[in-house]
């Protein structure tokens, strides 16, 4: 069931009276000293802000006290900053920006309140000057917790973050399914993706064995270097989730991830992109238990189109499970769904599914499936499987969306008319409303707080 309430700190513990452990340096690597004297952040006013409004600086290191982030101000994180053992509250309409090499880390024994509203969305971006604002300006947000994850010894240390760094700010894995990380709701995540390692991204938001008691609804991540949402292991729920031109995956799932989504719509680009979800088991051990195994209904992946990247909408691989329904996958230049490999072939049919979804390209993309990269062991014909009665899949039917496409006013509605509107009835634990085939119906969710700027 998806978590409908939210806990917050009082709201009267402020930044500006709360202690902080701070770190050796900015990078956030290594094992934080406790310096002599508790440094506070430093505050000055915002240009063109609301009355009142400050730009405060918060040091990197380890918050150890629990704080509150207040409206209208500006919160500038300086480095790698980890919340630890304590509740982090963002009140709505408060914006945080990063620095280059920042994060914002919430460790498995903390937790982040940041619940923002549709007319006060809390807003997670650069600290560039407007206008020279890019994709990697700053890391990210990343949520740890204590859910089962599916590696040896239940434990791993998130990826993204330099060798070194300390275990108990990064580490993440246990055995506690109802585990809360906390609340993002109504808020936006851009030009994430600050490489901190060689090759290592961090993602615009990470989950890392987050349980059921995870809140994560309304959130839109822009302009990301690596993945919009990577999810590792856990049983968190996702709702309302909007990732825009993202330069690696929409959606990436690993190592055991069992939890639900409904209404999710990813946009790649022409330009940048890869795949819209990339869906994985273990890539070591592919079946590792807990299997991947989420159940997602009301989506809608769209691709670059023909003139653009060479771009997938699904990838099933390393022995991913998983049921997707009620979808939209259009305009992906190389194939709407791939599945890879003999143990994810093997749960095709009855452990992995996509049922009720119309898988269309368009600007005169002909191939709907993977041709060229199918080895022996790949063999299983997609066209065949997805077409089958059983699945109730619309294959070439246009969904008719008003404009999917669009990078600067993109609208994943469905126009009147549309053979979209009507679709499967989700099961209990879902909205049951949600009658219509994509990640959005008559009702657009998504205006009103989401923003698609290219650089400011």
């Amino acid at each position: 069931m998806f978590k409908h309430s939210l806990t917050f700190t009082s709201a009267l513990v402020a930044l500006l009276s709360t202690t902080m452990v701070v770190g050796c340096g900015d990078d956030g690597g290594g094992t934080p000293e406790r310096p002599d004297a508790q440094p506070r952040p430093d505050a000055m006013p915002v240009p063109d802000a609301p009355p009142g409004a400050m730009r405060i600086d918060v040091p990197a290191g380890d918050l150890t006290t629990a704080t509150t982030w207040t409206a209208p101000n500006t919160y500038v994180l300086k480095g790698q900053v980890f919340v630890r053992g304590v509740t982090l509250t963002i009140q709505p309409g408060v914006v945080v920006e990063g620095d280059n090499g920042s994060a914002l880390v919430i460790s498995n024994d903390g937790k982040l309140e940041a619940a923002g509203t549709a007319a006060a969305p809390i807003v997670f971006t650069s600290s560039q000057p407007a206008a020279m604002r890019t994709r990697a300006d700053w890391g990210g947000v990343v949520l740890l917790g204590k859910a089962p994850i599916n590696v040896t010894g239940g434990t791993q240390t998130v990826e993204g973050f330099p060798a070194g760094t300390d275990p108990l700010r990064i580490g993440y894995g246990g055995a506690d399914n109802t585990h809360d990380c906390g609340t993002v709701k109504y808020a936006r995540i851009e030009y994430a993706g600050f490489k901190l390692d060689q090759d290592k991204e961090i993602n615009g938001l990470t989950l890392g064995a987050c349980g059921t008691g995870t809140e994560i609804d309304y959130v839109q991540v822009h302009l990301g270097a690596d993945d919009g949402i990577e999810l590792f292991g856990g049983s968190a729920d996702l709702k309302h989730v909007l990732i825009t031109q993202s330069d690696d995956d929409g959606i990436d799932w690993d190592f055991g991830w069992t939890g639900k989504a409904q209404f999710v719509v990813v946009q790649q680009s022409a330009t940048n992109g890869d795949r819209g979800m990339e869906c994985d088991n273990n890539p070591t051990s592919q079946d590792l238990l807990p299997r991947s195994n989420p159940q997602i209904w009301n989506y809608t992946l769209v691709g670059g189109g023909a003139n653009g990247m060479s771009q997938e909408g699904l990838v099933f691989k390393n022995g991913s499970g998983g049921s997707l329904n009620n979808g939209v996958i259009m305009n992906f230049k190389s194939a709407a769904i791939d599945v890879q490999g003999v143990a994810t072939i093997t749960q095709w049919g009855t452990g992995l599914t996509v049922n009720r979804s119309f898988l269309y390209n368009e600007a005169g993309v002909g191939e709907l499936w993977p041709i060229g990269f199918e080895s022996a062991q790949d063999a299983i014909d997609e066209a065949v499987e997805l077409a089958a009665v059983a699945r109730n899949n619309q294959v070439g039917v246009n969904p008719m969306l008003t404009a999917p496409s669009s990078m600067t006013a993109p609208s994943f509605a469905p126009m009147a008319g549309s053979p979209a509107l009507s679709c499967g009835t989700p099961p209990a634990g879902f909205d049951t409303t949600a009658t219509f085939c994509g990640g959005v119906g008559a009702t657009d969710w998504t205006t009103g707080w989401t923003a698609f700027p290219a650089n400011n």
